[in-house]
C-alpha cells in the first residue's frame, strides 16, 4: 500500500514533503490555471512551466480549489462549462506527469450536486460528454470523484449545506463507467469527510426521531463497502469539533488520536488493502511538514501492529 502526501506547486513545499519521505506526491492545483480564461482551451505550457516540476513522483492532481476571485472550482459541474476547458487543463496537467513517468495519474474533482437530481438537468449530458471526450484525448490519467463534506459554506452565520454527500458520488461514478463502458473513472473516500456525514446525519436523525425513520448507515465501513467496485484513492485526516473550517478540518493525527487511526487503518486493510492512502492534514507551517511527519509516523506504526507494511 503506497501513502502519498498532498503538496502544492511549488518547489520548497514539494522539496520538504518529499524530505520526510512518500510513495508519491497529490498535487493540489490552485489559481495556476486561472491566468488566462478558461472560455478557449489552451495547451498548459502557457499557464504552467511543468518541466520545472518534472522530477517529482506526482501520483495524483488534484483539480483546482479557487478560480479568479475565490469561488469553488473543483467541482465537475463546473469545469465542465465552457466547452468543458478547464477540466481539459486539469487533465492535460495530470496526463503530463503520467506521460513522463510512463504510468496513469489520478485526477481527484469534487461534486456537490446530488447525482438523482443532476442527471435530471441537460448539465449531466454536458458531464458525460466532457469526461468522455477527456478520457479519449488523455489516456495516462483516471477521473476520480470525492465524496463531499457536509458543510458547505457558512454565509451570515447559516450553514450551507452539500447536496452530494453519502454514496451520490459512488452512484455518479459507477453511471459514468458503465456509460462510457471504462474502468477510468472512480471514487476518492476522504475519510475526514466520511466521519463527518456520519456526525451530521446521526445529529439530523436524532432531532427527527419523531418521524420514526430507520436511519441510514453512515459509517466508514459502509463507505468502504459501497466503493468497493470504485475507489481509487483514500485521503486521510480527522475533524474536532464542528469540522469546518481552520484548526477543525483536516486535521493530523496525533498520540490521542492514535486509537482512532488504528480503526481506520483496520478497516482500510479489511475492504482496500492496496488502495493508495494521501495524508491531507493541515500544517501550521507547510515547510516544517509537523502534521504529515507526525500522522506519517504514527501511521506506520498502526500498520507494523496491525500486520502490514507500507513498503
Amino acid at each position: 500500500m503506497d501513502v502519498y502526501v498532498k503538496a502544492k506547486l511549488d518547489h520548497s513545499q514539494l522539496n520538504a514533503k518529499e524530505s520526510i519521505g512518500c510513495d508519491g506526491i497529490e498535487l493540489q492545483l490552485l489559481g495556476e490555471l486561472a491566468k488566462v480564461s478558461y472560455s478557449k482551451y489552451s495547451d498548459t505550457t502557457e499557464l504552467i512551466n511543468l518541466q520545472d516540476f518534472s522530477q517529482y513522483k506526482v501520483k495524483v492532481v488534484h483539480a483546482p480549489l479557487y478560480r479568479g476571485g475565490g469561488s469553488l472550482d473543483c467541482e465537475l459541474e463546473m469545469l465542465t462549462e465552457n466547452n468543458a476547458s478547464a477540466l481539459k487543463h486539469c487533465f492535460q496537467v495530470a496526463n503530463y506527469f503520467g506521460e513522463i513517468q510512463d504510468t496513469d495519474v489520478t485526477l481527484v474533482v469534487h461534486s456537490m450536486e446530488h447525482f438523482k437530481y443532476l442527471k435530471d438537468t441537460c448539465r449531466w449530458g454536458r458531464v458525460v460528454q466532457a469526461v468522455n471526450e477527456c478520457l479519449q484525448e488523455f489516456s495516462r490519467v483516471t477521473l476520480a470523484i470525492e465524496n463531499a463534506s457536509p458543510i458547505r459554506s457558512i454565509e451570515n452565520g447559516v450553514p450551507i449545506f452539500s447536496n452530494n454527500v453519502y454514496s451520490s458520488s459512488i452512484e455518479m461514478a459507477k453511471e459514468l463507467r458503465c456509460i462510457l463502458k471504462t474502468d477510468r473513472v472512480g471514487t476518492v473516500l476522504d475519510v475526514c469527510h466520511a466521519l463527518l456525514t456520519d456526525k451530521y446525519v446521526t445529529a439530523i436523525h436524532n432531532a427527527m426521531a419523531d418521524l420514526e425513520y430507520s436511519q441510514p448507515d453512515t459509517s466508514l465501513a459502509r463507505y468502504y463497502e459501497m466503493s468497493k467496485e470504485t475507489l481509487k484513492l483514500v485521503h486521510l485526516a480527522r475533524y474536532t469539533g464542528s469540522g469546518y473550517g481552520k484548526g477543525r478540518h483536516g486535521i493530523a493525527f496525533t498520540d490521542d488520536s492514535y486509537a482512532m487511526l488504528r480503526r481506520i487503518l483496520a478497516t482500510h486493510l479489511h475492504y482496500a488493502p492496496e488502495c493508495p492512502i494521501t495524508i491531507e492534514v493541515e500544517e501550521n507551517n507547510y515547510l516544517k511538514c509537523d502534521g504529515y511527519r507526525n500522522t506519517k509516523k504514527l501511521l506506520e506504526e498502526a500498520l507494523d501492529e496491525l500486520g502490514h507494511s507500507t513498503i
